[in-house]
């Protein structure tokens, strides 16, 4: 099922929302930067808004001379005209072209995909509650979704035109101003937040290996189990990004608690992503690493302080 042809187009982010903007896909308003000296052209009469997301077209960076690739920079928000410079001045010229896009305010949903050719054979939806950061990023909470007969539609059209085959995740924000969902990204692999979909019945992988083996789709069920999805630790980056960077006229305090009180509500349909009594192996690995790596940042910071 594999094509290398589609999943470099899928995988570059400025291709996909040019042929998303091709079949009347609503898409971010947007400047391609595509090498240091094109920050100029970023107006606000181009792309307006009070902020800016900047990210790099592709998630990794072409092979250099020795043949490594890199990952490329996490997309970026920016408030000012001089930060977006100091941004794009400080990116490695392997990074571009940069996409300078306006924020859409609103919630992240997404689409999962198993594709062949022109049919679905399976689809979910899910919505995104917190994110880290909490302006847009990698959901640390998410729940079955509704999946709307036109996102879905719009879904496979994009992917018909990108000649995908297999399973993939296309992104959307929805925009709280007029209630559009707008696209993001596609992923052209299996996704963060594919254990929701698991754990609702869904099991992606188990049926992308049925299709490649050639053995017959078992029955879907005909409504995915509604889910609340957790990462325990990334709740925790959530609750301190919000109290450390809040929102304009919010205190850090006020909006650190009401992050806290968000993340300490329980629901009945919560289930951890990482920490599995049955298999508690992942969440003690993680737990492990995290601890560790603060204690060398708390080590390094003794080190510096000492050295004044």
């Amino acid at each position: 099922m594999f094509d290398a042809y589609a999943f470099e187009r899928v995988s570059d982010k400025r291709i996909v929302l040019d042929v998303a903007r091709e079949i009347g896909i609503p898409t971010p308003r947007q400047v391609v930067l595509c090498s240091r000296d094109d920050v100029e052209a970023v107006t606000t009469s181009r792309v307006p808004g009070s902020a800016l997301i900047v990210k790099p077209s592709r998630s990794v960076a072409p092979p250099d001379g020795s043949g490594v690739v890199r990952a490329n920079p996490r997309a970026v928000r920016v408030g000012t005209p001089d930060e977006l410079s100091e941004l794009v001045a400080s990116t490695p010229e392997a990074a571009f072209p940069l996409l300078v896009q306006e924020e859409i305010p609103g919630v992240g949903a997404g689409v999962f995909i198993l594709m062949d050719r022109h049919n679905v054979l399976a689809a979910f939806a899910h919505r995104r509650v917190r994110e880290k950061p909490p302006s847009g990023g990698v959901s640390v909470c998410r729940e079955t979704g509704r999946l709307a007969p036109d996102l879905l539609e719009m879904s496979r059209a994009l992917l018909e035109q990108l000649g995908w085959r297999g399973a993939a995740m296309v992104e959307y924000r929805v925009d709280e101003r007029d209630g559009r969902p707008v696209l993001m990204e596609v992923n052209g692999r299996f996704w963060g937040s594919l254990q929701l979909a698991i754990d609702a019945g869904v099991d992606f992988p188990a049926l992308l290996l049925d299709r490649v083996e050639g053995r017959p789709l078992p029955p879907l069920p005909p409504q995915p189990r509604n889910v609340r999805l957790r990462w325990l630790w990334g709740e925790v980056d959530h609750v301190w990004a919000r109290a450390r960077w809040p929102p304009v006229g919010r205190s850090g305090l006020a909006e650190g608690l009401a992050a806290a009180v968000d993340v300490l509500t329980p629901s009945r349909r919560d289930r951890t992503e990482v920490l599995r009594l049955g298999d508690p192996g992942p969440f003690l690995r993680e737990t492990g690493t995290r601890l560790a790596g603060g204690v060398r940042r708390l080590t390094r910071r003794a080190d510096a302080r000492s050295l004044r």
